[in-house]
């Protein structure tokens, strides 16, 4: 998660109050008032597959400053039945929010103590049916609510790259360990560019399917119409093979700030497509620039719902034991959060009591905007965009609420959409650019291609489109 501006209107209608204490902390109404702003399980058990070695990193164990929560050896099928995927002598590793048999998970905080699961996410199954070996959970951001890779109770993870520099998030651990090489595959969640990128500022390549294909049973959830479970890769047909074949359980396929800097490079990239044949073209779709707004107040409103323990919209089986590890909330718990966690409850719970009906009129907007894009594919193969506006900035020093926010601001704008509509989304690597702050720092640029969604049929597949779309200027 990340917020999209800072900056107050001069008409807010929000003031500041006398509280019981007195007065109401400045930052609490400098939140409150940019919330107003925005409306003017069930897997394999723990038999099935040996659990071997759990344990908390040890000398030597650890990499990108904190990237691995558990290092342990699960092995997988040795003779992968069924279909066209195996995925024997592939690695992976799991985002710490994401159910594992006898693992302890802690969704990137220490507000609450770890939940240990008695079951595997389904996915945790697909993957080790399929032949892959699990070799720990990696560090994801505070309660998933950062875009940063410097939130999480566990500590900062820093790109493979440059120490220093944001691995992005939340699904940071994974992206920096896949980037490295130290593992194929990671398997993340993305509520508004939470695989897409990191995997942009790690050199990846981060598949978010459409909404509904890859099962989020076991996954601890931010909001049901904006969960999406899907893999980080180095490569388009690795992500094919894991995101299809293996998550969604489907038959093989044949696949054939500095904005301006970040624009230039896509563009580039895209090129090659046209010296391969394809017809390029400028596309404007004008409620995308409503996806932001419209997705800020969705995850802020169903977001402190969760957290509060009342989460709603997705019908499986839910994680009672996670809910009953960390509530209820107490004060204590709540100043362990990480500031976009808190800024999530404040606006979450001013929002649902001053703007009634607000909720449903963003998913009614919502609608309007996947409609348009959906009016965009009748003409195109796939859309291609930045996947983020800028490269990947320095960590912040975490002094103040507000400069914890200051690096990711805007960075979600071209992923955030996409979670609104539920269109499959996917992020390639495509060049490097020198950093904001050092033009000796050269840093990885994505670019986003995506798909329609599915019209009627699992065998109508939009990921596709986008991996063949992918393969182009991967191969070129």
């Amino acid at each position: 998660m990340s917020v999209f501006f800072k900056n107050i209107s001069k008409d807010n209608p929000v003031k500041p109050v006398k509280t019981v204490r007195g007065k109401t902390p400045t930052i609490v109404m400098y939140l409150l008032q940019l919330a107003d702003d925005h409306p003017r399980f069930i897997g394999s058990g723990p038999k099935k597959y040996l659990r071997e070695n759990v344990r908390l990193p040890g000398p030597g164990e650890q990499d990108f400053g904190n990237a691995w929560v558990y290092r342990f050896r699960f092995q997988g099928e040795n003779y992968p039945k069924g279909g066209n995927v195996s995925l024997k002598g592939k690695t992976v590793c799991v985002k710490d929010c994401i159910s594992v048999a006898g693992v302890p998970l802690s969704f990137g905080s220490n507000a609450f103590p770890a939940w240990t699961p008695e079951a595997d996410a389904t996915i945790i199954t697909r993957v080790l049916d399929a032949g892959a070996d699990a070799a720990g959970t990696a560090t994801c951001e505070n309660f998933c609510n950062s875009a940063a890779s410097f939130t999480s109770a566990q500590g900062i993870i820093h790109k493979s790259y440059q120490t220093g520099y944001s691995a992005g998030g939340s699904t940071s651990g994974g992206a920096a360990l896949v980037g490295s090489g130290s593992v194929d595959i990671a398997l993340g969640t993305n509520q508004g560019g939470s695989i897409r990128v990191p995997a942009s500022f790690c050199e990846c390549v981060g598949l978010k399917p459409a909404h509904g294909l890859v099962p989020f049973t076991g996954i601890a959830s931010c909001d049901p119409i904006d969960d999406h479970a899907g893999p980080i890769c180095k490569s388009v047909m690795e992500t094919a093979m894991t995101g299809l074949l293996a998550l969604a359980n489907m038959a093989l396929l044949d696949f054939p700030r500095h904005f301006n800097r970040v624009r230039d490079q896509v563009l580039a990239a895209a090129e090659k497509l046209a010296r391969l044949g394809a017809v390029l073209e400028d596309v404007s779709i004008p409620l995308h620039l409503q996806g932001p707004a419209v997705w800020t107040i969705q995850r802020r409103v169903s977001g402190s719902s969760g957290l509060l323990g009342g989460a709603t919209g997705r019908r499986s089986l839910g994680l009672t034991g996670l809910e009953t590890a960390r509530l209820p909330w107490s004060n204590s718990n709540f100043q362990k959060l990480f500031p976009s966690t808190k800024n999530t409850l404040i606006n979450g719970l001013y929002l649902s009591a001053k703007f009634p009906g607000l909720y449903r009129k963003t998913l009614n907007i919502g609608r309007q905007i996947r409609d348009e894009y959906q009016c965009a594919f009748d003409k195109y193969d796939v859309i291609i965009l930045p996947t983020t506006p800028f490269v990947a900035p320095r960590h912040a020093d975490w002094k103040t609420v507000l400069e914890s926010f200051e690096p990711t601001i805007g960075l979600t704008t071209k992923t955030a959409v996409l979670n609104v509509t539920g269109h499959p989304a996917m992020s390639i690597p495509v060049g490097f650019l020198s950093s904001a702050d050092d033009q000796n720092v050269r840093l990885p640029v994505g670019m986003q291609i995506d798909g329609r969604r599915r019209r009627c049929s699992w065998l109508d597949m939009p990921e596709r489109q986008i991996l063949t779309g992918a393969t182009s200027p991967e191969d070129n």
